[in-house]
Formats: C-alpha cells, structure tokens, sequence
C-alpha cells in the first residue's frame, strides 16, 4: 500500500475521527474522576453532619436555608395526625417493592411531615392500615433532616417525592421547609410493620483503599477504567495500523525477522 492511498480523503477522514474518539475517550475518563471527587467531597460533608450529636428541631434547622442543616440528627416531639397522610411511590427495600409512609406531625415547634418508614407494597395494597397506623398521644421522633423536592406527578394519596408545598395546601397548614426521614419513635402498635431507615437514602460512600465497598463509586472508578483502558487500546490500534502501512510501503522486514541474504 502505498503513502499516497493514506493520503487520500476517506483515508484522512477516518483517522481524523479515530483521533478524535481517542480525545474524548480520555476526557471521559477524566470527567469521571472529577465526579468521583465531587461525591467523595459531598459525602465528607454528610457523614460530618451526620455525626453530630441529636438537637431539638427548631435548634438544628435553619428555617430560612434549610440546606445547611441537611443529614443531621434531629428529635420532634408532637402528634401524629393519620388523617393527613401520603404515600411516596416506588420505593424497594432489600428488592422488596414498596412505598415510604409520609404522616403529618403537629407540635409546640410547629407542623412537619415525617417519612415513617417502608412499607411492603403487599401490606400497603391490603388496605388495612392499622397495620401502620402511629400510636395515639405525643412520641418523640428521632431521624434525619431531609430537604423537600418538587413533584411531578401523583395519584391521590399517592406522590412521587416529598413535596413540602404540595403537602402544605394538600393538609392544609403550613409545613416547616424540611421533613424529617425518622429513625426511631415513629411506629407503634404489636403489628406494625414500617422499617424505618438506617442511613440517609441517596447516599452514596467514597471508595476505600481495600477495594470498592461502599455504595455510589462503583459505576465512577469503572467508568474511569473503563474510559482509559479503551483508549489505550485505541491507540495501540492506531500504532498497529501505521507499522503496518509503513512496513508495507518502505518493505521492512516484520519485527524480529531478518532480511533475506538472497535477493
């Protein structure tokens, strides 16, 4: 083959556009460690929150930037109200489908929605909801801070996320700006079956030095691997291509054999 066909527009195009999946290829890479970092940072900011130590909710959260006070521990004491009820969709738990129990807690603090905890969506379909009904009287609730998000959709009783202002004109009063994801103190009853959660959910954990344990960084780190390893192997292609060409249009003889002593 001669240089001439190398320089050819089909020819040139097609190493413009191998050239140019190589830079990107590493670039993703790249992009995807700076997500890496970004969450490891983001998560460093979670468990510090997370290790302070139980506060009342008017002391722990900051009722005009509610943001600042995300992850952390909180207690509430008040009443439940049954009647003021919401069920968050398609949630699982250990690949069990269910729904969180979202029930509105009114105190001397104010009023607050509490995500109660999963429940099986078989027991939910039931319909007897003495099976998760709280307890009568004032509880103290203990949890985690949560911030509300927008909605996008609903069917009744049935929302899609925690919506502060859709639960505030839905009950009728208004909502402290953040909810409570509770821990403990939010089931009653010999029946009950809420799980509540034991760690904030959508938190992904950094990796650590032994291996990719924690949750969130697998899909990071692979991508990562996967990006770099890719384009490398992209160029030894690239290499492979040239050597070959090259030999083929000078007549060097292929790597580890030696020319002929007769022409």
């Amino acid at each position: 083959m001669s240089v001439r066909r190398l320089l050819r527009p089909a020819w040139l195009l097609t190493h413009l556009l191998v050239v140019a999946a190589f830079v990107v290829m590493v670039n993703l890479g790249f992009w995807q460690l700076r997500r890496l970092d970004a969450r490891q940072a983001h998560n460093a900011i979670v468990e510090e929150r997370m290790s302070q130590p139980v506060g009342p909710f008017h002391e722990v959260v900051d009722l005009v930037n509610p943001e600042e006070s995300a992850n952390r521990p909180v207690e509430v004491p008040g009443v439940f109200d049954p009647g003021r009820e919401v069920y968050v969709m398609n949630r699982t738990r250990d690949g069990l489908p269910g729904v969180h129990v979202v029930t509105l807690m009114e105190g001397g603090f104010g009023a607050v929605a509490v995500d109660r905890g999963f429940l099986p969506r078989p027991v939910y379909m039931g319909g007897e909801e003495h099976y998760w009904a709280p307890g009568g009287g004032e509880v103290v609730v203990t949890g985690w801070i949560r911030l509300s998000r927008t909605s996008r959709f609903g069917n009744g009783d049935e929302v899609d996320v925690v919506d502060i202002a859709d639960l505030s004109g839905r009950w009728g009063v208004a909502l402290l700006p953040a909810y409570v994801q509770a821990t403990a103190g939010a089931a009653a009853g010999d029946q009950i079956v809420l799980e509540a959660e034991t760690a904030p959910p959508n938190v992904s954990y950094p990796c650590d030095r032994e291996g990719r344990r924690y949750r969130g960084c697998d899909q990071d780190c692979d991508c990562a691997v996967d990006q770099f390893v890719s384009s490398s192997r992209l160029a030894r292609g690239i290499r492979r291509v040239w050597v070959y060409f090259l030999r083929g249009t000078l007549r060097l003889p292929a790597k580890g054999l030696r020319p002929s002593a007769h022409p």
